[in-house]
């Protein structure tokens, strides 16, 4: 996620309305999952679901963007309180994992500091920071100050109480692995025991501690901008520097190549989200390395090239 978020006219976006008609979906051993901010996209193109293999990357903040009215968070709550909010969140998420049985991967909210303050009444909860991709996000925000984090917590408790068990969740931006369990250890302490937890792979301190976490998670997903942003200490949005910015650098790759041997020699599922997955090149490494699953945007004719494109590449694995 970069520092803006942009809820858009998304449902009237043309990519959605392409039909699946005539477009080939075939099978593949790598998974094909969704990248997913709207379940209103899945409730128009039901169809979707049975060409993926789940969800690999659902985005908390941009249901809470929506449900939260440009406020922030904290101004919101403290006008309208917190169980109507847990209950338009659980209600949201729950279209979406009762149209699988296939898992689906939860990330929670990523809200910077810069785009916070947008907010109305931002300014008066959020101290000014000089770089917010280096900032107070992520799982900082969620183990410090867990005000939103508990509204999330407990709005997919009230899925899991409703018996759903194809629920995963993980953090944004972590670092360290105290902080990851700290936060793993909240959700559980507030009654998530049933559900599958996950690590996102999106700081080169993470890959390259990688065998601190293995004993703690179920999946993992790659957060490929932010990990090349880090690694090549390249702005990912400062225009001068976009053609040095490339996630199939050998830097990146061997970040990618490490996680991706020790989860496949632990049983830990792997995946990658965004953009990337729709690189051809990238993806060829990746399921070289031996990836599980491509995380793609939700429209017919991205599932229809990648799912075309893994079948490719992994019938040449298989003739070379």
């Amino acid at each position: 996620m970069g520092n803006e978020i942009y809820l858009g006219d998304v449902f009237n976006s043309n990519s959605y309305q392409k039909s699946y008609n005539n477009l080939p979906f075939p099978d593949c051993d790598t998974e094909i999952k969704l990248n997913l901010g709207f379940p209103e996209v899945l409730e128009k193109h039901p169809k979707l679901s049975g060409v993926t293999e789940g969800v690999g990357f659902m985005r908390l903040e941009f249901l809470l963007l929506d449900l939260l009215d440009d406020t922030h968070p904290k101004e919101y709550t403290e006008r309208h309180g917190r169980e109507a909010l847990e209950n338009q969140l659980a209600n949201r998420i729950e279209s979406v994992v009762s149209t699988y049985s296939d898992p689906v991967w939860i990330r929670t909210d990523d809200f910077a500091v810069s785009h916070l303050r947008q907010m109305e009444c931002g300014k008066r909860h959020e101290n000014k920071e000089d770089n917010s991709m280096l900032g107070w996000r992520g799982i900082s925000r969620s183990t410090e100050d867990p005000g939103l984090y508990d509204i999330q917590i407990e709005s997919i408790k009230k899925l899991v109480d409703r018996g759903y068990e194809n629920i995963g969740l993980f953090p944004p931006m972590t670092r360290l692995q105290s902080e990851f369990l700290e936060w793993k250890s909240y959700a559980k302490d507030a009654g998530l025991t049933d559900i599958s937890f996950g690590l996102m792979v999106e700081t080169p301190a993470v890959a390259l501690t990688f065998e601190q976490f293995i004993e703690h998670i179920d999946f993992v997903v790659f957060g490929s901008n932010d990990l090349t942003q880090f690694t090549l200490a390249i702005d990912r949005n400062n225009e001068k520097l976009q053609s040095k910015f490339d996630e199939k650098e050998d830097a990146v790759l061997k970040l990618f190549e490490r996680v991706i041997s020790i989860s496949n020699n632990n049983e830990i599922e792997t995946c990658i989200g965004g953009q990337a997955a729709s690189d051809e090149q990238l993806a060829r490494k990746l399921i070289e390395f031996g990836i599980d699953a491509l995380s793609v945007n939700p429209d017919f004719e991205t599932v229809s090239e990648i799912r075309k494109s893994a079948t490719e590449i992994e019938t040449s694995r298989l003739n070379n």
